[in-house]
């Protein structure tokens, strides 16, 4: 079994609570990360830490308010003295069609999905770069490389947020920190299983070569491994994990 050699690095994982980040959370505290769950929801941060144990600390932060961010993270540095991990998992989907799609429609999506990682690392990079270490993870998508329809604001933030990754890294690219997107595909999440219940979105996984949706555990193990030492050579790069739907 392959040593990660992650026992003692602290970590913030947005979108703790859902059913992606929750996962990614557990997988990296099994590892030995002391992980801080970032979500909105005070009860359902606490229900995710009481899971996980006692490596993990719920704190509610808007991703999108740069002063919670602030706080969230020079109150991570004061109580654990360095942040050397950061995943950006909290992502929002608004389906509408671009003509029914309003700004207020579009703005939430972007705020939440590229706004908010943006944000984040800015916050987390000074002290990464003092320590010369860090790992930042974005959870981008498969559609920041393809679309559907419905999916204008969606698809535009994940895009974007892979080209965050990339200019992230090369900006900090010989001093000991990485960035890198993992895009997933259809995952077995709750959201998911509601949506894929109709007609449409059944023939979509049809077209999956694989025939079914990821489970969340072959996404966090990935997850872990990019946050290791090991993985030092890895920077601005982008894992689709889709079961082979973008290789056709």
């Amino acid at each position: 079994m392959l040593n990660l050699d992650l026992d003692g690095k602290v970590g913030i994982i947005t979108g703790a609570t859902g059913g992606l980040g929750a996962p990614i959370a557990k997988t990296l505290a099994e590892q030995g990360v002391t992980t801080v769950l970032v979500g909105r929801r005070a009860d359902a941060l606490d229900a995710v830490a009481k899971k996980i144990g006692k490596r993990a600390l719920a704190w509610s932060c808007d991703v999108t308010n740069e002063s919670d961010i602030a706080k969230l993270v020079s109150g991570i540095e004061k109580k654990f003295g360095r942040v050397d991990i950061l995943v950006n998992c909290a992502g929002i989907n608004i389906r509408k069609s671009a003509v029914d799609l309003s700004s207020d429609d579009w703005r939430a999506v972007m705020e939440t999905n590229l706004t908010g990682p943006f944000l984040l690392s800015k916050a987390v990079l000074p002290g990464m770069l003092k320590q010369r270490f860090g790992r930042i993870v974005n959870i981008a998508s498969i559609f920041s490389f393809v679309t559907w329809e419905r999916r204008a604001a969606y698809s535009a933030s994940k895009g974007g947020l892979l080209q965050l990754t990339k200019t992230l890294a090369l900006e900090v690219v010989t001093q000991g920190v990485t960035v890198n997107a993992i895009c997933p595909g259809v995952f077995k999440t709750p959201m998911n299983e509601q949506l894929l219940r109709d007609a449409a979105h059944q023939d979509f996984l049809k077209s999956i070569p694989m025939r079914r949706m990821g489970e969340p555990e072959e996404l966090s193990g990935l997850v872990a491994y990019l946050c290791a030492p090991q993985a030092a050579y890895i920077t601005g790069a982008a894992f689709i994990v889709d079961g082979g739907w973008t290789a056709r």
